[in-house]
């Protein structure tokens, strides 16, 4: 394998530009014959290969059919290159079978198999203690008399009556390959299919469905117990995915948990959260203006944006029910409320801006992963505010509109009926309102 290196890691430009693919055309040239194989990759970070794809067939069915009629559909794919698979040749082995002469010599398969492994490989005549180490002994062939296949074929065999006779009397030996590794999930025997694609032309996420939708289901529907599954890229994200899923969760829980305890309400943490999503819109837009793809680090950085937007929808919401304690009717209080947390609220937010800005400047190669996570916290805070403070005095407004109504709902005497009214509920509804209270309870 051979591994290299660009000079500058800060020439970004260059690296966007396809130098891998310039070199994966220019290596044509000077590739040797002899290689049966040469692939280029070219990242930043190595999450897995964007298709991979893991087939299995019930033990005793050949993979092969399989593997080659998708490597030939991810070949009319544009933007797929590098398609590749992990079967190998295998390394040469010779399989010996008894020929019927060994039973008149009193052979079987285990005497050959031992003496043969004894010969080549050693059989453990002693050990030695030096010290604390226990040393073992192995006894073998010379060297000379066991660095060809004319050796092996050569190997004397000892028959229970002490006689020497030549290995290829009593065995039949047939060359073959075996694999060199075999690869299980879940007691299964995989192989692996893997390809690279050029973002430019193509993404991961759109090959991988274009195969789930067009590809998979005749393929699995062709041979009779195919499983398929997908990994690299798409494992990681999805294993990744759902451990955040589960964590934000237990997040919004948390955060929904402590504001009810400080406004003593169940609706108005309701209000202030309206700002998460209103922050993602924030780092979106972000992503789409710096031209960057949305990636796991991306969510990391959404996942911590929602701790931090809803500041400013806090301490706007925790304003207006202090004008609203003071005796102001609604509107004044979110009108004020606002005007006063207005500039405030727009300076945290620059302030918080500017300090990740030269994180999402910066071209180091360092600095390269960690820049979508800068772009999500940033444009989040930045983007999310000015909505933040259009929509969250809107929103205040209208729950307040509807706690009045369904208070006055609650609180007006019902119509009476054929039967006549009840008592019960007209003494109920018939007390004297409370004193003014905010529209927080």
């Amino acid at each position: 394998m051979v591994s290299g290196f660009l000079i500058s890691p800060n020439d970004q430009d260059r690296m966007r530009s396809g130098l891998a693919m310039e070199i994966r055309i220019s290596s044509k040239r000077w590739v040797p014959p002899t290689c049966p194989k040469i692939f280029i990759n070219s990242f930043l970070i190595n999450a897995g290969d964007p298709i991979a794809l893991e087939l299995s067939l019930p033990e005793g069915q050949d993979i092969r059919p399989v593997v080659e009629d998708l490597r030939g559909v991810l070949f009319g794919i544009s933007g797929v290159f590098d398609i590749r698979d992990d079967r190998s040749a295998g390394s040469l082995e010779y399989t010996l079978s008894l020929k019927d002469e060994a039973r008149v010599f009193g052979l079987d398969l285990d005497d050959l198999a031992l003496q043969t492994r004894n010969a080549f490989f050693g059989a453990e005549a002693t050990r030695v203690q030096r010290g604390q180490d226990d040393v073992r002994v192995f006894v073998r062939l010379p060297e000379d008399e066991r660095d060809s296949i004319a050796d092996f074929l050569d190997t004397r065999i000892r028959t229970p009556a002490g006689d020497l006779i030549p290995l290829g009397t009593v065995a039949e030996i047939a060359e073959g390959r075996s694999p060199t590794e075999i690869l299980r999930r879940d007691g299964r025997t995989i192989t692996t299919v893997t390809a690279n694609v050029d973002s430019a032309v193509i993404t991961g996420q759109e090959a991988n469905a274009y195969l789930r939708a067009e590809v998979l289901p005749p393929l699995i529907e062709r041979y009779d117990g195919l499983i398929v599954e997908f990994g690299g890229e798409q494992r990681q994200q999805g294993d990744a995915g759902s451990a955040l899923g589960t964590a934000f969760g237990l997040a919004l829980l948390l955060i929904f948990a402590l504001l009810a305890l400080a406004f003593r309400s169940y609706v108005q943490p309701i209000v202030v959260m309206v700002a998460i999503p209103l922050g993602l819109i924030g780092a979106i837009a972000g992503h789409l203006i710096m031209g960057l793809p949305l990636t796991l680090l991306s969510i990391f950085g959404i996942i911590g944006l929602s701790g931090v937007v809803i500041n400013n929808s806090l301490v706007m919401i925790d304003l207006f029910n202090e004008y609203l304690d003071k005796g102001y009717d609604t509107a004044t209080a979110v009108v004020e409320g606002t005007k006063d947390r207005f500039r405030p609220i727009l300076l945290t937010s620059l302030t918080t801006f500017l300090g990740v800005f030269p994180l999402i400047m910066e071209t180091s190669l360092q600095a390269q992963f960690l820049i979508p996570l800068a772009v999500s916290v940033g444009f989040g805070v930045l983007f999310g505010t000015a909505i933040i403070i259009l929509t969250v005095p809107s929103v205040f407004v209208a729950q307040a509109k509807l706690f009045r109504t369904f208070r006055a709902a609650a609180i007006e005497p019902p119509h009476s009926g054929a039967d006549g009214d009840d008592p019960v509920f007209l003494k109920a509804y018939s007390q004297p309102l409370p004193p003014h209270r905010s529209a927080a309870e």
